[in-house]
């Protein structure tokens, strides 16, 4: 057999390897030896999202991410057994074993990623291979006791190698490529010299079991071998044959080692064995560095060049990266699908090739370590964290040295104190952003000074580095948080919040509506709302009116989390009997301080960001409660340590062993991030830079990869390599299937598979993805950094098929919901910035869409009747989605009588500002929309009529204006003394204010100005009655003395004109709007009749001049007799003959039969219209508002969204808007929710009045004794 040496020795001299690519994308060819990823290249690209931000220019970006970092695959014919890289790293040797146990050679073109040769080679199975370095023989061993050498351009034997006397399990040929060792089951490791013409051999050393693997150094001076007798040998060779090598280090391994590996710079050996396990030693001593776990048998180790980076390949299908230093958690390649074989480095250090079971081989990008910085926290505990902007340092409460203080950590971690704790035992504490003092309060100690006291509470300056003040207080303290002005202090205690005042911190006020310790507190911005959760697991919800003396607080609503009611702890009732009783001067009060050293659940209560939420977190429970409405938004059933509030709308929610990522707006799930630490608290920079971990072992400082300025995978790192497959597939449209397992957020764009399926038009992968399956939740929805949507991306692409799917799973989630929680139905703000391309696409269900848009919001703070004088509908644009009865001015108390009253609510913001210029692109979209069911909507027409409210005002001028233009002409027309140059000033001057009018829109655009027909009618009248009136006024035509035919066919033209015009202002009321439109249907669909009509007309009109015996009489005098019998005014036959006949068959056709069909076709067209009457009734409000709004230039830039809230009279039509099964499932919801929360208050009452009676008897038992 002859082999062509130039196919199988092919170059490229630019070495191009050619990326798959997708459905979409055209092929890139990139260097294959090129670095494309360099830090430098992909900041400079990534700064184009800036300069554009296009739809297209940042997929293209994301895909051309996902290309460069693909990785090559290449499938094989057989499995294989092992393989080799040339010498350029450009191709792959490797040998197949077939069924019948025969050696098959194969070659593997990395340029052209394919497999250039397959064929047999040996009729043994072969397992070792090795290449000369100029890549002309090829060396084989296996389950053979001889060395086999191979022409690699015939693959004829050319010798064999014999020495060895059981099977070889490994060859090695050092660098120069003039010595080739081998190791054998016969326990020998032989040194051949093959670049003698006599090739000779040497026994290096014998080992006492089969010798089972080996590697050679990069500097070809030393020989690892693994052998069965639970050793590792290290030989130094020695090439001159007058000295022998030596064995230097023997290491125990037991199991035997089925891999081991020299680092390149003979710094570490690498040795793993068949129980996963790999274990790092120091090449010149032998001694123990580190030690990796796997998880199941390696079989392969490779070490890069910088000896930082170790990768391993085992039984489990997966290939591990491992940082040598142990400093970060290892990373996972999951592509495999069977055992992984072999992995090497390639020659750019940043690819590794590797190949499986599966008859694949891979070439793939090694991914980087996520980057972490231990700070210093020797002889630290940290007790609480917080991260100050002002001084961009974090700064804590802290035991050190056995003492607390309030320490800081720089930039490189390096500690510093700043101020001393010396009087308390720090119990919580609370700072406030931008304000230079931070309060601690704690169990104060024991000294004279506090005699009577437990507890203190103390304002530490930060950047005096000294405490300024402190005092003393009565009772334990379980919270405190300072209001957002700094003017009072909340400190949470047994039974009561104590609020003080912030400069002197003397008492304002107490509230008591707590039973137990207030374990966690929250305040709103404006010292309104107060959020307090105490040990009696009731989260309580307080108005506060700091300036009403008579009603300062006032419980609002609250919620138990008691899951199982149980006998309530006598030991509380104890604490709160001794609460009552204590003396403030007695030594003895710490009796009842000390009953509550008891272990409580952590919990927190946070505030978002805009003051709209509250996040709430105990035991296995953690919710988002709307602030306002009390309303539960979001629960999820995991113990979550800490919430924080992120870039791009995100929250990070913390948990022990890593993070959940949900979205600020809709809380919907984005990723989870896994960490190998184990997370107490978490807290992020001022510059949303760095994420800083109290771990088990310390402070930890990362990255914050929101903040990335190259692309990143921001989920589990371990899982990248199925996901990258994944995009890879579609970009190769080849998959079928939707990525469920682990979701992933592209950073710094911020985006999701959802964007990508919609950018490559991947419909069927759409809809699955966001209806989710039964053991699935659906993807989540949502912007990207600059706003750009799937549904977004679908539009600008004009992907039809993936508009429908996106439309359709959204109204399908929402409509489908029945769980207490309102998430699902925030989903639909994503798409408020679509609305406008919607309607000019003309989607065919946009106006169910729109239907869903507007829903009834039954939430139970909501009052179901209002006072009777009480004018309905209110109206309400809200920057919140949850109505307030506030801001409709309604009361929260439910009158005597009244009005049953409904709310709805809109379910995404609205451009509603007049004049805005978002606001005039809506309006003209819905103008546009081929869609014409959308103007049936509630929310079209509510928004239509809002705004006709504020435009009618300068309709109705207009129409005054044109209503006297008229008058004017009118009584210049047929009033003689009206009839002169004079008084035609006066229609001349309105005309000119008409013109005016029409010339601003005409200067705005004229191209869509005359593109509309009433505009073409206003320019021609206008300049019909400038033309007649400079006519008049240059005495052409003298109106005073006669009326000339020029001038009467003028102004007759003129008169039609103007009355045509007015027409249009019939449209400002309700009653003849429509009519307008019934006027122009009526005239269009009466065409096609009066052509036959006129047809019918002129063929008896020819009858009829032929009875005619006069040759001369002209045609038009039959044509207008033929006419009027239309009218029913004809000549009556005098005798019966075939003229009355014809006659006749006129009267009967035109007269009869046709304009009976006129009416029913008219009467067709009446019922056509008045079923769309809404539809043209909003048509033509929509005109006369884009009208208007286009006059007002000077909100161009009030751009503002707007959600849109109704309250109106209930009634029985308001079914129609909520399906009846749908409402059946809320009222059995809220049924058996009210009967649980009887049943768990009927069970507290009931214990309540047992220890009421226990209390009195013992009072009574006392008051006898005293007696």
């Amino acid at each position: 057999m002859r082999i062509d040496p130039e196919k199988l020795h092919q170059k490229n001299e630019t070495h191009w390897d050619i990326i798959k690519t997708g459905t979409r994308l055209d092929k890139i060819p990139l260097p294959y030896d090129f670095d494309e990823t360099t830090n430098h290249e992909r900041s400079i690209a990534l700064n184009n999202f800036n300069q554009s931000t296009t739809i297209n220019s940042i997929m293209r970006e994301v895909m051309n991410f996902f290309k460069i970092n693909s990785s090559l695959s290449v499938k094989t014919p057989l499995n294989n057994s092992c393989f080799a890289l040339s010498k350029d790293y450009l191709r792959i040797y490797f040998i197949s074993i077939p069924a019948d146990q025969t050696s098959r050679l194969g070659l593997i073109s990395l340029v052209s990623e394919e497999v250039l040769i397959d064929e047999e080679l040996y009729e043994k199975p072969l397992h070792t291979l090795a290449l000369s370095p100029d890549e002309k023989y090829i060396y084989a061993a296996g389950h053979y006791a001889n060395i086999i050498k191979f022409d690699s351009s015939t693959l004829d034997i050319i010798t064999e190698l014999s020495e060895h006397s059981r099977f070889i399990n490994k060859i090695l040929i050092n660098n120069p490529g003039n010595y080739l060792f081998s190791a054998s089951d016969d326990h020998r490791v032989i040194m051949w010299h093959i670049a003698s013409d006599q090739i000779t051999n040497a026994t290096l050393f014998n080992t006492g079991g089969s010798c089972t693997t080996m590697d050679l150094s990069s500097d070809s001076k030393h020989l690892c071998v693994s052998s069965n007798d639970m050793s590792i040998y290290v030989y130094e060779i020695s090439y001159d044959p007058d000295q022998t090598g030596k064995v230097i280090h023997r290491l125990p391994c037991n199991p035997p080692a089925t891999a081991v590996k020299i680092s390149p710079n003979k710094s570490f050996l690498a040795i793993g064995n068949k129980d996963g396990k790999i274990f790092l030693y120091r090449f010149d001593s032998g001694e123990f560095d580190y030690k990796f776990k796997h998880g199941s048998k390696i079989l392969s180790i490779d070490i890069n060049k910088t000896e930082d980076v170790l990768i391993s390949a085992g039984e489990d299908s997966n290939v591990k990266i491992w940082d040598m230093h142990g400093e970060y958690d290892s990373i996972i390649f999951e592509k495999h699908k069977k055992a992984v074989k072999g992995a090497v480095f390639m020659k750019d250090q940043e690819k590794v090739c590797s190949f499986d079971d599966d008859k694949a081989f891979f070439v793939w990008k090694l991914p980087s370590f996520e980057v972490k910085k231990k700070l210093y926290t020797k002889n630290v505990r940290v007790l609480f964290l917080w991260y100050s902007k002002s001084k961009h340092v974090l700064e804590g409460i802290c035991e050190y040295n056995d003492a607390y203080s309030i320490l800081s950590w720089d930039d490189d971690g390096n500690i510093f104190k700043v101020a001393d704790i010396e009087e308390m035992i720090p119990k919580t504490f609370h700072k406030i952003e931008g304000f230079k003092e931070v309060v601690v309060a704690g169990k104060a100690k024991a000294d004279n000074e506090n005699k009577g006291y437990n507890s203190k509470v103390s304002f530490f300056d930060t950047y005096e580095r000294k405490c300024v003040r402190s005092f003393p207080v009565g009772g334990g303290i379980g919270s405190i948080i300072v209001s957002r002005d700094c003017k009072y202090c909340f400190l949470g205690q047994f039974f009561k919040v104590v609020v003080y005042l912030y400069s002197d911190f003397s008492v304002f006020r107490e509230i008591f509506a707590i039973h137990g310790m207030v374990q966690a507190m929250a305040l709103d911005n404006s010292t309104s709302q107060l959020y307090v959760f105490g040990n009696d697991e009731v989260l309580q919800k307080i108005s506060i009116k700091l300036d009403d003396d008579d009603e300062f607080y006032k419980v609002v609503d609250w919620k138990s989390y008691k899951k199982v009611v149980e006998e309530v702890d006598i030991k509380i009732t104890e604490v709160k009997r001794k609460r009552k009783e204590v003396n403030p001067e007695d030594d003895d009060n710490d009796e009842w301080e000390n009953d509550y050293e008891t272990t409580t659940e952590s919990c927190f209560i946070e505030f978002s960001g805009d003051q709209n939420y509250i996040y709430f977190s105990y035991k296995e429970n953690f919710e988002v409660i709307q602030s306002k409405s009390f309303s539960l938004i979001l629960s999820l059933p995991i113990k979550y340590k800490q919430v924080i509030t992120n870039l791009n709308y995100t929250l990070f929610l913390i948990r022990e062993n890593g993070i959940d990522i949900y979205g600020s707006r809709s809380f919907q799930h984005f990723s989870s991030v896994e960490k190998t630490f184990s997370i107490q608290y978490a807290i992020l920079s001022s510059d949303y830079q760095s994420i800083f971990f109290l771990t088990d072992d310390g402070l930890i400082k990362m990255h914050n990869q929101l903040q990335n300025k190259t692309i990143t995978l921001l989920g589990d790192i371990n899982r990248i390599g199925r996901y990258q497959l994944h995009i890879e597939n579609l970009m190769n449209g080849i998959e079928e299937s939707v990525f469920f397992d682990y979701q992933y957020l592209i950073e710094p764009v911020h985006i999701n598979l959802l964007h990508i399926y919609a950018y490559l038009n991947r419909s069927d992968l759409l809809k699955e993805a966001m209806e989710g399956t039964d053991t699935h939740t659906p993807i989540g929805f949502f912007n990207s950094r600059d706003g750009i949507s799937p549904l977004s991306i679908s539009l600008k692409m004009n992907f039809s098929e993936c508009t429908h799917s996106i439309i359709s799973c959204l109204r399908k989630r929402i409509k489908n919901d029945y769980s207490l929680a309102s998430a699902p139905k925030l989903l639909f703000q994503f798409v408020e910035e679509n609305l406008i391309d919607l309607n000019r696409m003309g989607y065919k269900s946009l106006h169910k869409f729109y239907n869903d848009v507007l829903v009834i919001d039954r939430s139970l703070h909501l009052p179901n009747f209002c006072h009777a004088e009480l004018e309905l509908p209110i109206v309400v644009k809200s920057n919140m989605i949850f109505p307030s009865v506030k801001e409709f001015g309604i009361s929260e108390e439910t009158p005597d009588d009244g009005n049953s009253i409904i709310f709805r609510k809109s379910l995404l913001r609205m451009y509603t500002e007049i004049g805005s210029s978002k606001s005039i692109e809506f309006i003209e979209s819905l103008e546009n929309c081929k869609n014409e069911k959308i103007f049936e909507a509630s929310i079209i027409r509510l928004i239509l009529s809002e705004k006709w409210k504020f435009v009618r005002f300068f309709i109705w001028i207009q129409a005054g204006v044109y209503v006297l233009y008229l008058i004017f002409l009118s009584l210049f027309n047929v009033y003689a003394p009206c009839r002169n140059n004079w008084f035609l000033v006066l229609p001349f001057i309105v005309n000119f204010i008409l013109y005016s009018y029409e010339l601003f829109f005409m200067l705005i655009s004229i191209s869509k100005y005359f593109a509309e027909f009433w505009n073409v009618i206003d320019t021609i009248r206008s300049w019909l009655f400038i033309i007649y009136s400079v006519l008049v006024w240059s005495n052409y035509f003298n109106i005073e003395s006669d009326k000339t035919e020029d001038e009467r066919y003028l102004l007759s033209i003129l008169i039609f004109i103007s009355w045509f015009r007015g027409i249009t202002y019939f449209r400002i009321t309700t009653s003849t709007r429509y009519l307008i439109k019934l006027l122009f249907q009526v005239c269009w669909d009466i065409l096609p009749f009066l052509f036959i009509l006129f047809y019918s007309v002129i063929a008896f009109a020819l009858m009829f001049k032929a009875f005619d015996e006069d040759f001369n009489t002209t045609f038009f005098p039959f044509l207008t007799f033929s006419y009027s019998i239309l009218l029913g005014n004809w000549d009556k036959p005098t005798s019966p003959d075939f003229f009355s006949l014809i006659l006749l068959l006129a009267t009967v056709l035109n007269p009869v039969i046709s304009l009976n069909l006129l009416i029913a076709i008219l009467t067709d067209t009446y019922k056509t219209v008045n079923i769309n009457k809404v539809i043209a009734d909003s048509q033509e409000l929509a005109t006369m508002i884009l009208e208007v709004e286009t006059l007002i230039f000077w909100k161009r830039r009030e751009n503002n969204k707007m959600f849109i809230q109704i309250a109106d009279h209930d009634s029985v039509e308001d079914l129609d808007d909520l399906e009846y099964d749908t409402a059946i499932e809320k009222m059995k919801r809220k049924i058996v929710k009210v009967k649980t929360d009887i049943h768990i208050n009927d069970k507290i009452m009931n214990k309540f009045a047992e220890d009421v009676k226990s209390l009195t008897m013992k009072i009574q038992q006392k008051m006898s004794t005293l007696c």
